[in-house]
Order: structure tokens, then sequence, then C-alpha cells
């Protein structure tokens, strides 16, 4: 056991490095105006394309803000924070000072600096107001159904387009599970409650809620957690428009020689287990390359995962490998208790969901991939004794190689932080 734990941390580390970000040591100052300036040129965490057409005054998103799917709930916000948190209760809200009570930071915070839609989407994301939450209400049909197993609301617009809402309910107190689960949506407007008489109520926000009809907008306390699904406004060019054209952040791969064309990373299927490190051609090895230290794979011809700095995969896994019909690496067992690693791969052969649960050590990841094929961003959620709040990663390619594989990226995280990942690969 102790040989296997020894040889687990080495795995947990090397894994480790091909997802955390580096850390350099630049002047805070220095660092600081770079952190700004690389923010303001990245695009929105969700292209705004994406954006549904209800035939209303803004178009809504596919899904909520923290999430990759319509049927995933996302994460948690109280009213005017930016980040998801493990308690929602009065004493656990930035804006909440036990003298005075909850601090007054606006009436409405659609599209500012306390909007997370704004935050951590960018671009023209934003919390929707009262008005455009009414709009939704009183102007579509609301069907109460189950989309792959979650319960929601199908929100179907005047023009025939719809979203799904689904019923992921509200965090608050000491409570660390969801409260009214499957039975209730509660999803923040930007306002603050306004009473008929004008005044203002600083405790409680507007929130759109539903049970099994289209509900309303009812006050809630601003520390309750509850879900955001953004808006935008950003205009739509019409169809007889050509849209000007976007600056592609990574070069146009050249043909590999004696071929004539090589696939774009949108039409590359990923051979053997190459689609679990991002990787696509006839890779013979990449070696990840951190300040603490390089991990180097290895593969065969077939593009099959052959050794981690020298150690084979049954050294890795020793309790054995499971493998999907096409011979991929669907969980790799470093125990006779399950401990290990299991990966989830789309019809690209991209791994798109990744979990890694050894004793103490939990950690899953959810990966999106942009319309050209690399990724986009990829979402971490570390569990176990030492678990932290959830976290984004969104990259950049800098250098991408004429066989289409990156070797230097940006990556740009919830924390503001913005690192630089670098590999180099040999080929066949």
């Amino acid at each position: 056991m102790l040989v296997t734990a020894m040889l687990l941390t080495a795995t947990n580390q090397s894994v480790a490095q091909n997802r955390q970000p580096q850390k350099s040591g630049v002047d805070v100052s220095a660092k600081k105006k770079q952190k700004q300036a690389q923010k303001e040129e990245l695009p929105p965490l969700v292209a705004e394309e994406e954006a549904i057409d209800l035939g209303l005054s803004v178009r809504w998103a596919p899904f909520n803000v923290g999430a990759t799917s319509p049927e995933a709930y996302g994460d948690y916000f109280a009213w005017g924070e930016t980040k998801p948190k493990a308690l929602y209760k009065p004493d656990t809200y930035r804006w909440f000072q036990k003298s005075t009570g909850v601090m007054d930071i606006g009436k409405q915070i659609s599209g500012t600096k306390l909007d997370a839609a704004r935050v951590i989407w960018r671009g023209a994301w934003r919390l929707p107001t009262r008005e455009e939450c009414t709009e939704l209400r009183d102007k579509c049909k609301w069907t109460l159904t189950t989309r792959n197993g979650v319960k929601g609301m199908l929100v179907t617009g005047p023009n025939g387009n719809s979203i799904f809402l689904p019923s992921g309910g509200y965090r608050q107190g000491d409570y660390t599970t969801i409260l009214a689960d499957q039975v209730r949506g509660e999803y923040w407007t930007g306002n603050l409650v306004r009473y008929d008489s004008g005044n203002y109520d600083k405790d409680h926000g507007f929130k759109m809620d539903f049970v099994d009809n289209p509900g309303g907008l009812h006050s809630g306390y601003r520390f309750q957690g509850c879900l955001i699904r953004a808006v935008t406004d950003a205009p739509v060019l019409p169809s007889s428009v050509a849209p000007a054209p976007k600056p592609t952040p990574v070069p146009t791969p050249k043909p590999a020689p004696g071929s004539t064309s090589v696939p774009s990373a949108a039409q590359a299927i990923a051979r053997g287990e190459l689609g679990i490190f991002d990787l696509r051609g006839p890779v013979k090895s990449c070696t990840w390359i951190n300040e603490w230290g390089n991990t180097t794979r290895t593969f065969d011809a077939q593009g099959f995962w052959k050794t981690m700095d020298g150690k084979s995969l049954n050294a890795i896994f020793p309790s054995g490998i499971k493998r999907d019909a096409k011979g991929r690496i669907v969980k790799g067992l470093v125990d006779s208790e399950g401990n290990g690693e299991d990966y989830t791969y789309d019809a690209q052969g991209r791994v798109v969901k990744y979990f890694f649960h050894v004793y103490d050590d939990i950690n899953s990841e959810t990966t999106r991939y942009g319309a050209d094929g690399y990724i986009l961003q990829r979402r971490f959620e570390p569990g176990g004794m030492d678990a932290g709040e959830p976290y984004t990663e969104t990259y950049r390619n800098v250098v991408v190689d004429k066989h289409g594989n990156w070797t230097e990226r940006k990556v740009y995280s919830t924390d503001a932080s913005i690192t630089v990942q670098k590999r180099t690969i040999t080929y066949y």
C-alpha cells in the first residue's frame, strides 16, 4: 500500500501539472497591470452568438452561469457577489456588517462589477432586470418538464424558440445541501425589491421563481444563494449582413509534409487516447514544461498511451484498466477499493469529463470546446477533505504547430490570474 500511495502521489502531481496554473515571481504591480491588460483582451467565456432569441427584448443564455449544459444547475450566488461559496447566511455575506446590517450597494446591479454574469462570462452578458424577467414570464409559454432526469421549465418564446430552466432550488443558512432541489427554480434579477410606494428594501432582491407554473417575481434575502440565467442585448446582425471577420487566437495549421491538407481541430478525430491530453495527429511523445518538473508521456502509432515519465500504464494503474469498445481507457484503478481516474469522451474522441478520486483527494473536471475544436474552458470542482471552491480556466492558444497542436497557451483563471503553459511534441 505504501508503494502504491507513493506512486499515486507522483501520478496525482503529474496530472495536476497538466491542469493547474503556473505561478511566477513577477513584481506585484507589474503583474497587476499585465493581468488587467490581458483580461481586457479576453473574449467572453460563453460566446454571445450562443444566446437564444425568444422574440423578446433581450436574448437569453442557453444555460446557467457556472454550468456547461441546459440541465446543469451551475453555481449559486448571493445578490451582488461574484463567486460561489460553501454557506449562504448573513455572516458570510460580503455586504453585511454586524453593526449596520446589510449594506446599500445599489438599486440595480445588472451589468456592473457586482454582477456575477458580467464578471465571470464577460462581454455583454449580465443579470436580467426585473422587467426582462416579467417579459419572459408574461410573453412565453411555460411547460413543466423533465430533461435528462432533471425537472424544470421549458420556456418557449413568441417565435417558437425555447430555453430550459432547471428547478435547482436555492441555498441558505448552515445547510450544505440544496433546498427545494427539483421542486423550485429560483433565479436572481439585478434589481432590489421596490414597493408600490416607491421605497426600496435594501435587504431583499427580486428573484424569478417557479414551481409548476410560470411563478412570479418575489423578494429574497440578498444573502441567499440563487441561480443566474444571464441575458445579453448585444446586437445581432441581420442574416443579409455579413459579420465582420474576427481575429483568430491561433494560426491556421499548415499541411504536414507529404500531405495536401491538415484537418482543422474541429474536424479532427482524436486517435487512441490522445483526446485525454488535447492532442491530435501522429503524436509520439508530449512533454509538459512545468517550473516544478516536466512530465513526458509517450504514445504508440495508433495514439494509445504507453508511458508516463518512463512508467508503464500497468505501474500507474496497478489494479487494472477498463476500456471502451474503441480500446480507450475509461477507468484506471490504483487499488482494489475503486480509487482511480475516470474519462468520458465525446464523438470526436476528446475528453469532456474527468473524475479523479484517490482516498481523500477528489477532483472533477468538465471541459467545453469552442467552435474551432480547441479547448475553450474547463471547470474544476475540488472535493475531499481539502475541498476548495469550484473555479474555471479559460484557454487561448498562442502557438500552434503544423499538426494543429498547441505548444504554448495562456490560461485565464477565475481568480484573475494569468499563466502560460508550454509543451513540446514529437511525431512519428
